[in-house]
């Protein structure tokens, strides 16, 4: 094969998707980690109050969740639509993230609240297209595998926040909101052309035993390649704990770049590798994706026939509506608003309990990495819990909000350097259930309608990060703080969140009470499932063969 028609085979691959997947969630996903990083310097330049970040932060929030629109242009539109929507939700996400940096570094006068607001959940929102194709095309690409892809890919985002957090301890947050505007502008176009649903073609290597096997072996080595990453940001953190003073601004530099750089080249190395060791499913990707629309991002599928369409719609809404997933409503709900909400208020919690400058920025690299660990024990822990002791995996949601329920403690009964406690267990608990409830959707309600599923399950976040965020603690913050001092309405002390955090304990232990009875609803179900030879579950959803059958009918 000639050369450059050997590099557009392996471009037009399977594992090549997954590399961009894995960049696309590490930039887009990591972003969501930056909040406290970035809202100080909002405070400062621009006078905001603690219930105004609260409204900023809900505002994040809420622009990520809500990705319900572009789940359904993935689902049922024709690929030039997906293109002109990619290209228009990018163009408008770098506009509404370039207001917030033009506000903070003082190029233009102060705005509202509600344009800050808007600004920023453009911008969020603007990440939910490309966050939502790419985890659902690489669990589609990889349906074997789809529990470690998933836990993989979001470990991936978590380890992107800590990333990009050094990038923010380098250069302020004024220059991170600019670096975070302009990101998206570069890696999207590469994007567009890479990532896609490809199915495995046919031949020995493409069916069965033997492609399993290449894939797991294949998943095992991102693993390693991220553990190895994780790893180098791992250190940079102890020497910066340890050391007497700041490090300067050019090591915080220094090693993000040489982390990605790492990941790119080792991730590239291991698409090589796996596209060589496959060549019958490769040779069949790449061939599937010329056919189709190369230029597709995330879709070579033909759209939906209308006379389809409400067959298509008919079966969204009664898994939306099915009890099951009014449980997961429930679970997502106490995710937002319960685990999250500590984490966006992580620096107002240290000011308020007198931590050094520079602190905080140091508490979210540790939430940043220590959700990275998160999603990896808890998505490979509940594999290994399905496919060994067949339990069923929406037990491992009651573990991780039982563990949160202790970083709640931590402040509420102000224990010497809680913060610290709190940001490590909370990182923890937040990785570990977002992975598992997204696992948990594809195995209870396949895959088939999985971006609509999905995008509609992480609304309530965003609801309850607005209840308890806004509502209850930037409201019973607010009262503190001016009984206080009523002129400058900063809060001291911890008695500023005991009450708050004593109400997110509650909405917790709600969260992992519904858990539990969801995991015992669907037990029977996870009993059924079989053990692949290596111990892996090669088939863990609820829906078994009825599943299969719709992903291979809609590719």
């Amino acid at each position: 094969m000639p050369p450059l028609s050997a590099a557009l085979h392996l471009l037009r691959g399977r594992w090549v998707a997954l590399v961009t997947s894995t960049l696309v969630l590490m930039a887009a996903g990591g972003s969501v980690f930056l909040f406290p990083v970035y809202s100080k310097a909002i405070k400062t330049s621009l006078g905001y109050d603690y219930k105004a970040l609260s409204v900023l932060a809900v505002c994040k929030n809420l622009g990520a969740s809500f990705g319900f629109l572009p789940s359904l242009i993935y689902d049922f539109a024709p690929p030039w639509v997906v293109l002109a929507s990619v290209a228009a939700m990018n163009l408008l996400g770098v506009l509404a993230n370039i207001v917030p940096y033009l506000a903070v570094a003082g190029h233009i006068a102060r705005p509202p609240l509600w344009l800050m607001g808007i600004s920023i959940a453009l911008g969020a929102n603007s990440q939910s297209f490309a966050v939502t194709g790419a985890l659902v095309s690489s669990v589609k690409n990889l349906p074997d595998h789809r529990g470690p892809v998933l836990s993989l890919l979001l470990a991936f985002a978590g380890l992107g926040g800590d990333i990009l957090t050094q990038f923010g301890h380098a250069s302020g947050g004024s220059a991170l909101l600019l670096f975070m505007a302009c990101l998206y502008l570069v890696l999207l176009p590469f994007a567009c052309n890479s990532i896609r649903v490809i199915p495995a073609g046919p031949g020995p290597a493409g069916t069965g035993a033997a492609r399993s096997e290449v894939e797991r072996r294949g998943v095992v080595l991102f693993l390693l390649v991220s553990v190895s990453a994780s790893a180098c940001l791992l250190i940079l953190h102890v020497v910066d704990l340890v050391a007497a003073a700041h490090l300067p601004g050019p090591a915080y530099y220094v090693t993000a770049i040489f982390v990605v750089v790492f990941l790119v080249i080792s991730l590239l190395v291991v698409a090589v590798k796996q596209d060589s060791s496959s060549p019958a499913t490769a040779a069949t990707s790449g061939e599937a994706a010329g056919a189709g629309s190369s230029s597709s991002m995330l879709n070579n599928r033909n759209p939906t026939p209308p006379s389809s369409f409400r067959l298509e719609w008919r079966s969204i809404l009664r898994d939306v509506f099915s009890v099951k997933m009014m449980l997961i409503f429930v679970v997502t709900f106490a995710i937002g608003g319960g685990v999250q909400t500590p984490i966006d208020m992580i620096d107002q919690i240290g000011q308020s309990l007198r931590y050094k400058d520079g602190a905080t920025s140091k508490l979210v690299s540790l939430v940043s990495l220590l959700d990275y660990a998160g999603r990896l024990v808890g998505g490979f822990g509940s594999e290994y819990m399905v496919a060994r002791h067949k339990l069923p995996r929406p037990a491992a949601l009651t573990v991780a909000f039982l563990l949160a329920c202790f970083g709640h403690l931590f402040i509420a009964l102000g224990v010497p350097s809680g913060l610290y406690h709190t940001s490590a267990i909370m990182g923890f608990s937040l990785g570990a259930l977002w992975a598992v409830v997204f696992v948990t959707i594809s195995e209870v309600f396949g895959t088939r309608h999985l971006a609509a599923l999905y995008n509609l399950a992480v609304l309530p976040g965003a609801v309850g990060s607005y209840i308890l965020n806004v509502q209850v603690t930037g409201r019973l913050y607010n009262r503190e703080a001016q009984r206080q001092d009523h002129h400058t309405c900063i809060g001291i002390g911890i008695q500023c969140f005991r009450v708050s955090f004593f109400i997110l304990l509650g909405v917790t232990l709600l969260g992992a009470v519904v858990s539990a009875v969801l995991a015992l609803w669907v037990w029977p179900s996870y009993r059924r499932v079989p053990i692949g030879a290596a111990g892996v579950a090669l088939d863990t959803t609820d829906c078994g063969n009825r599943d299969r059958e719709e992903d291979e009918a809609a590719v």
